[in-house]
């Protein structure tokens, strides 16, 4: 069951009298990469997924999180392109241990957290909603626990379904 929780106070939404306060939410898991390929392949958090596909955006985390774009914020083009809006290295994400990824969507922000910091931010976001998802390249995620945040108690759980329930 999923615990519907204010996120008004966890996040600074000055400035964003543009955007309604029905399409601010976060994303938090435990996720873990194992025996990837090769250090550069990746898991993710897709958010603001439209139409059930692409496009969407991404909160890209390297194997090795240490590397150039170790961690990004894409998207994935109607056209099926990637365009990498965001990048940067990052020691907080722990090669095949477990990390607590947070993945918020307010506005048209972007913030991803991981294990506490915030690593990266993007400010052009080109949706205001969507739907959730996790994908791989190269390397195999391990799920703890997912947890999906919404502004207020109104938010129609209906529209966001995990598979196998």
């Amino acid at each position: 069951m999923l615990k519907i929780t204010p996120l008004n106070a966890l996040l600074n939404t000055s400035g964003c009298a543009s955007c309604s306060i029905e399409y601010m939410a976060r994303l938090e898991a435990s996720i873990k990469l194992t025996s990837p390929v090769d250090s550069t392949k990746w898991g993710s958090v897709m958010y603001r997924v439209q139409n059930g596909n692409y496009p969407y955006m991404q909160a890209c985390l390297r194997y090795d999180a240490t590397v150039e774009n170790g961690v990004e914020i894409s998207q994935k083009t109607a056209d099926n392109l990637w365009e990498v809006y965001n990048k940067t290295s990052t020691g907080t994400f722990a090669s095949g241990g477990c990390n607590e990824v947070y993945v918020d969507a307010y506005c048209k922000n972007s913030v991803i957290s991981i294990n506490g910091t915030g690593v990266l931010s993007y400010n052009d976001t080109p949706y205001y909603n969507g739907g959730w998802g996790f994908q791989v390249r190269g390397t195999t995620m391990v799920i703890d626990w997912v947890r999906i945040i919404f502004t207020n108690n109104n938010t129609d759980l209906s529209l966001y379904t995990i598979p196998g329930n």
